[in-house]
Formats: C-alpha cells, sequence, structure tokens
C-alpha cells in the first residue's frame, strides 16, 4: 500500500453508529466539502487496521 492510501466512513454511518470522539480518536479526520457532502477521513499505511478497529468499536462484530 502506498503511503496515499485512505479509506472512509460516511457521515450516516458515523451519525448512526459513532461519535466524532470515536473517529477522532481512531485517527480519523472530518473533511466537509459542503454542508451535503461530508465524511470521516483515514489515510496512511495503518488506514486500513485503524478502519477495522473503528468498525468493531462501532458495531461490535469484527470483520
Amino acid at each position: 500500500m502506498s503511503p496515499n492510501f485512505a479509506l472512509y466512513f460516511t457521515k450516516v454511518f458515523v451519525r448512526d453508529h459513532g461519535t466524532a470522539e470515536l473517529m477522532t480518536a481512531h485517527g480519523f479526520e472530518h473533511v466537509v466539502h459542503s454542508e451535503k457532502h461530508d465524511y470521516w477521513l483515514g489515510k496512511g499505511l495503518d488506514a486500513l487496521a485503524r478502519f477495522e478497529d473503528a468498525t468493531v468499536a462501532m458495531t461490535g462484530v469484527r470483520p
């Protein structure tokens, strides 16, 4: 994976299952392009591991 590797959570998923604090704690950045277009972005070599950990924290299910 390149350092430019990125994963994201939609604002709807985070709103329904998580919190801003949880996302920040897992290294995700809140990106706001406009009122109708925002998401939580994780970048870097460890993005996949942080994405999985955040998913588990929000759902209680390990993929």
